[in-house]
């Protein structure tokens, strides 16, 4: 009977550690001009120019890019149209989605010889709208969705 508990416990921590659950890895809090995000240790700031901050892990990156609200007063645009104005400017036939009180789209593109999937979430602040994005390889994207969605919850701005 032990023998059988002990090979039952060997087996279900191979499954959990080969799941690439993030039990065992911390929360992380980035902040950078007025957002903040909570993700994990597994990711580091990387510097681009064309971001307002970037941060990457192995499976995920997430692009943040701040705009200055003034250029859209004049539009009277709303969080839904800065959205589809943020798809048109792109170039996307995709349209806004409202998921657990997040607005956003989806798409994909190919970058170095991979597909990648994109999750484009959209927030507005006081002062500015925010995009930022997440990227996994298309092949990650389902497994990966649950996980982008809960970092997507943590952004305050």
């Amino acid at each position: 009977m032990k023998k059988l508990i002990a090979m039952i416990l060997v087996v279900c921590s191979v499954m959990l550690l080969a799941s690439g659950c993030d039990l065992f890895t911390k929360e992380k809090t980035f902040s950078k001009s007025g957002m903040s995000i909570t993700l994990t240790e597994d990711f580091v700031e990387k510097d681009r120019i064309s971001f307002t901050s970037t941060y990457e892990s192995d499976d995920i990156i997430v692009t943040t890019m701040k705009e200055d609200m003034s250029h859209f007063i004049l539009t009277g645009l709303d969080l839904d149209g800065y959205t589809k104005e943020v798809i048109k400017v792109n170039k996307l036939t995709v349209l806004p989605q409202h998921k657990d009180g997040l607005t956003y789209f989806e798409y994909e593109k190919e970058a170095s010889g991979k597909e990648f999937h994109y999750y484009a979430f959209t927030f507005e602040a006081e002062d500015a709208y925010w995009l930022i994005q997440f990227a996994c390889e298309q092949k990650n994207h389902e497994k990966l969705e649950e996980t982008i969605f809960k970092y997507a919850k943590s952004v305050k701005v």
